[in-house]
């Protein structure tokens, strides 16, 4: 799944736990969950980079959004984010070279299947899960 995708999901559970220290698991088993569903992964370093950017502004607005709200679930909606987010760290670092190529988290390593897709269906998929997150979102 694309960075952004897993970003909303995680930052949608952290919102509706309303507990960081729930969240960041939750963040991390959605990450795993979302990976099991047939997808599409970009392969491009330049689609990764624009992806980043993208779902960190959409953080960034996620955060200011609840700090106005004043809901005090901020902190909650960030931890969510980084657990479904964190583990595609491992990712970048392997194709950077920074770590090794065996990769540790389960969706990553092959103990949780990891099926590919058709970009089409692939983003279809995505786009279902990121428009369920956003109305939990909005709905919280």
């Amino acid at each position: 799944m694309y960075f952004t995708t897993h970003l909303l999901a995680g930052a949608a559970l952290g919102t509706g736990l309303h507990n960081p220290l729930l969240a960041l698991p939750a963040g991390l088993l959605s990450h795993a969950a979302l990976d099991a569903v047939p997808h599409h992964d970009y392969w491009r370093a330049g689609s990764g980079a624009l992806d980043l950017f993208c779902g960190l502004g959409i953080l960034a607005g996620l955060m200011a959004w609840q700090a106005r709200a004043g809901t005090g679930a901020a902190l909650s909606l960030l931890a969510g984010a980084a657990g479904g987010t964190l583990p595609d760290l491992e990712l970048v670092l392997a194709y950077l070279g920074v770590i090794g190529r065996r990769l540790r988290f389960p969706s990553h390593s092959g103990l949780v299947p990891h099926p590919q897709t058709s970009f089409w269906r692939g983003a279809l998929n995505q786009g279902a899960v990121a428009a369920l997150a956003l109305l939990l979102l909005a709905l919280a």
